[in-house]
């Protein structure tokens, strides 16, 4: 898994200066590698989009409320990022993100959690999904999410993509 995430941060770079397309190889030649998701660990991610004082606040909020499901029991494997905080250049209002997260603690203790999290008002947006759950459901709200803020309002066309952000344990040796 670290060497196919390496793999995945090579692109990055090149996508993020093409405005993030769904792929960066011509169609027909493209591959997981080189399409959106764009992978990121949290430290790239941050040097790459929250350049802004603006962007820092947005996604310290983002951070701080993973880190509160982190010490609740609630672990957060991977977080896709969309939405007008990717497009840079201009100074987004909030920051989209769907948190695949896995339960390690009772289920009932980590409810309360849950629901805490997806509130809105600082700025973070926070969706979550359980990465247990039935793959039709992790699919069906991860393309979902995808397509939400991949679309251009302005043009009816969904023409962005999104990035996964892999949290730190996961990411410490693909981007070594």
């Amino acid at each position: 898994m670290d060497s196919f995430l390496a793999a995945c941060m090579t692109v990055n770079p090149a996508a993020r200066d093409a405005g993030l397309p769904p792929f960066t190889a011509p169609l027909g030649r493209e591959t997981p590698l080189d399409s959106s998701p764009y992978v990121y660990d949290v430290a790239r991610f941050a040097d790459a989009f929250a350049g802004s004082e603006q962007r820092r606040v947005l996604l310290t909020a983002l951070l701080t409320r993973v880190a509160a499901l982190e010490q609740a029991g609630i672990r957060v494997d991977l977080l896709l990022v969309g939405g007008s905080f990717l497009r840079l250049g201009q100074e987004p209002r909030d920051i989209d993100a769907l948190g695949v997260y896995t339960l390690t603690c009772d289920p009932e203790a980590g409810a309360a959690a849950l629901s805490q999290a997806m509130a809105r008002g600082d700025m973070a947006d926070l969706h979550l999904c359980p990465a247990d759950a039935h793959p039709a459901v992790l699919i069906k709200r991860a393309i979902y999410f995808s397509n939400t803020f991949a679309y251009d309002k302005g043009t009816g066309a969904l023409d962005r993509g999104i990035v996964m952000v892999v949290p730190r344990r996961a990411a410490t040796a693909a981007a070594a």
